[in-house]
Formats: C-alpha cells, sequence, structure tokens
C-alpha cells in the first residue's frame, strides 16, 4: 500500500503494550488506551480478552474460534479484569471461557476453543479479478495501529447479487514480535471494524439526501 502512515514504529509499540495482560492474583488484567474517547472499541476488548485466554492454552495450540458478548460499555483508561476457566482440555481441542469486568462489573462473555494446525479443507472465496493489488492503494488511518485501503462492493452478477457488499485491505505497517498468540489478538481486534453497523450500505448511485 503505498503512502505509509507516520510514526507507525510508535503506534505499533503502544498498541502492543495496551493490548498485553499481565498476571495477577488467579486471573489477568489489562490496561486500556484512551484513543478510542470515553469509551473502548469494542474490537480492543476482544482482543485484550483473546490474548488472556491465550496465556492459558496448552504448548502447540492456538485459537480456532470464540463467540463473544458485550454486556456493558467499557470505560476507556481503566483496566480491565479477566477470569479464565478451563472447561476441557481433551485430545484434540481445549475449551475455555472467559469473563472480563471493571471496577467489579461483568462486560464481556467469551467462549474460545484452541487445537494444533492441522490440513483441512480450504473455505476462502478467491478475491476476484476486480481486486486491486494493496501496492495499487492509498491508505488511510484505522483503529490504531491498523491501516486500510477501501475498494466497494464487488460487481453484480447476472442475477444482480454481489459477492461481497463491503471489501478492504487492511494491514498493520511494520513487524511484529513472533508471537502467533499476539498476533491472533489483532486479527480478534480487526474482527469488530467493519464500517457496516452503523448504517446501510449505499452500493450504487447517491446517498439520499447529500
Amino acid at each position: 500500500m503505498a503512502e505509509p502512515v507516520a510514526d507507525n514504529e510508535a503506534a505499533i509499540e503502544e498498541a502492543l503494550r495496551f493490548l498485553t495482560v499481565r498476571s495477577e492474583d488467579d486471573g489477568w488484567i489489562g490496561d486500556t488506551p484512551t484513543w478510542f474517547g470515553e469509551h473502548l472499541f469494542g474490537g480492543f476488548v476482544i482482543g485484550q480478552a483473546v490474548h488472556a485466554a491465550t496465556r492459558t492454552a496448552p504448548e502447540g495450540r492456538r485459537i480456532h474460534s470464540l463467540h463473544a458478548y458485550f454486556l456493558r460499555v467499557v470505560a476507556a483508561g481503566r483496566p480491565l479484569s479477566y477470569e479464565v476457566k478451563s472447561l476441557r482440555d481433551g485430545r484434540t481441542f481445549t475449551t475455555r471461557r472467559l469473563e472480563a469486568s471493571q471496577e467489579g462489573a461483568p462486560v464481556v462473555a467469551m467462549m474460545c476453543s484452541f487445537t494444533a494446525d492441522t490440513d483441512g479443507y480450504e473455505y476462502e472465496l478467491r478475491s476476484g479479478d476486480d481486486v486491486p493489488g494493496p501496492e495499487e492503494l492509498t491508505v488511510s488511518p484505522g483503529p490504531k495501529p491498523w491501516v486500510k485501503a477501501g475498494i466497494g462492493p464487488s460487481s453484480p452478477e447476472s442475477d444482480g447479487t454481489r459477492r461481497s457488499t463491503h471489501r478492504m485491505w487492511f494491514r498493520i505497517p511494520g513487524e511484529l514480535p513472533d508471537d502467533q498468540h499476539l498476533h491472533a489478538a489483532l486479527i480478534a481486534f480487526a474482527t469488530d471494524w467493519t464500517e457496516t453497523g452503523g448504517r446501510p450500505l449505499q452500493l450504487e448511485g447517491a446517498v439520499e439526501g447529500s
């Protein structure tokens, strides 16, 4: 992607510092930034929760699936506490339940599983011939430390449907530590960043009232 964002290293270092949880008593504690304003971006909370859960993962297994529920708004600048409970350590899968709280009130509940890497089916769809490569696009800031480049919806099929209504490239423009669990936390961070929840998508033509 063209035009890198300034001060990438500092932004990445700060993001990793906040995503990394520390051990305290029988659980984990995570500090929170004030980048997002009064309340935390949900993806950040999920990313930090994933990092807490992965700290209890058996050697050789990484996160495979998760389901998370936001119970309350999470205030920025105040620490989060994470309690991780082991539900099962099987031969193939490991299952954990995580509860996050802030100042004694539960804010997030999450279930997740871990497994080792294995060969399997490929389910990912091809990007399509109409998708420009990231080197052809100009980036803009996303949730810190991500950068993005919007592509827009795919072209209509013969029946009028689209393979995708919202597409973009995104990445972290810099080097990351060789830590697969931290990488998983960053991917979890990005899962809540879709830009589709605030209003319906206008796929063609001008937006009414504009």
